[in-house]
Order: structure tokens, then sequence, then C-alpha cells
């Protein structure tokens, strides 16, 4: 897919509402020229996982979502107002699994190798991830694993 001049974002995926699955792939799409509007032009893709801790369940978010995100040199620029061209937010009791990933010393909540590992598979995006730990719940955070499950 090429993506040209998007107001907000090129791809924006929320995951909220409940403790579903999602496996999702976002590669070799081409997003540049976001719209320089200065209420717009965000993150080329913004993935959130998890929204609230009482969701219209009443329960916390507790996702689990399979994420690859590839492209090459160049394709993936976000917009003036951008935090990050790619930005990955894990928060509540969701999971996200990075196929691929090591997360070092098993440490599920360092951001900073998440984020090397997301531009790794992106060159020349600059990206950004965040994460929540929820107390005394093992199975939040970032993980690694193997491909995300397709379409059948």
């Amino acid at each position: 897919n090429t993506m040209r001049n998007c107001f907000d974002r090129g791809i924006q995926v929320l995951a909220n509402d409940g403790n579903g699955a999602l496996n999702l792939s976002v590669t070799s799409n081409d997003i540049q020229e976001m719209s320089t509007d200065p209420s717009g032009g965000r993150e080329a893709i913004n993935v959130v996982a998890g929204a609230t801790s009482t969701n219209v369940f009443g329960l916390i978010d507790s996702h689990a979502v399979c994420l690859t995100i590839t492209s090459a040199s160049g394709e993936t620029v976000g917009g003036p107002q951008k935090n990050g061209d790619i930005r990955v937010r894990q928060r509540f009791r969701t999971s996200i699994v990075l196929p691929g990933y090591v997360p070092p010393g098993g440490n599920h909540f360092d951001t900073a190798s998440v984020i090397t590992f997301i531009q790794g598979n992106n060159p020349g995006a600059i990206a950004t991830a965040t994460a929540s730990d929820d107390p005394g719940v093992t199975t939040d955070g970032f993980f690694g694993g193997a491909a995300c499950a397709q379409p059948s």
C-alpha cells in the first residue's frame, strides 16, 4: 500500500474493550508525506493495546496482540506532530508479541530494546514504545514469539 497526505495517521490500530486476540502484520507499506496541518500529521503507524482499566464489560483490558511491522528504508515516515514514525503502546494487562524479538534478561517492559527491534525492522523510521506493568500479572508486556497467525 502507498499512503500519502494522511491527515492524522496512516495506520491506526486500537485493541480495547475486552480480552481478545489481534494478529496484525503491517508489511511493505509506503506511508509518507503526512499532512502538515497543525492539528494533524502524526505517526505513520500507531498501535495501542489496551485503552482503559474499566472497559465496557467492567474489566481491565487484557488483549493478546501479535504484531509484525516491517518496511524498507524510508517507507515509514510520520508527520510534523508525530510521536515517532511508529508508535506502539502496551497498556494495562495486554501483551504484545513481536515475532523474532528477545526481551533482554526476560524484561518484558524494556521499551528501549523494543524500540531498537522495531527500528531494525523498519530502517530509517523512528520508533517509540511505552509499556505499563500491572503488578502481580505476569502476562503483560512485550514478548518474543513465532510468526503471527495469518487469516485462513
